[in-house]
């Protein structure tokens, strides 16, 4: 019996595979740390493939909970591109 999309132990490649979904268009995408940095490209590039284009990435290099430099560029970036904002859940 098929999972629903709601479950969090349901791999992109599932989902993809059982309900068709298939992304189009132009991504940006923003890794919250540094440190997530491999993981996030990873997940990324699992999701994004044929028939997408992957814009640009932008990694956040400041600590601060309150301040996200690289956040407001992504979504600037998304509103010049007409393109959609891809932030990987690494937890």
């Amino acid at each position: 019996m098929p999972r629903g999309i709601g479950e969090s132990s349901m791999s992109v490649s599932l989902i993809t595979k059982e309900h068709s979904v298939k992304p189009r268009g132009n991504y940006v995408s923003y890794i919250k740390s540094d440190k997530e940095k491999v993981r996030g490209r990873y997940l990324v590039n699992s999701v994004l493939g044929a028939g997408t284009n992957h814009v640009d990435e932008f990694i956040e290099t400041k600590g601060r909970k309150n301040f996200k430099p690289e956040l407001e560029r992504a979504i600037q970036k998304c509103n010049e591109r007409g393109a959609r904002l891809i932030i990987p859940n690494i937890g």
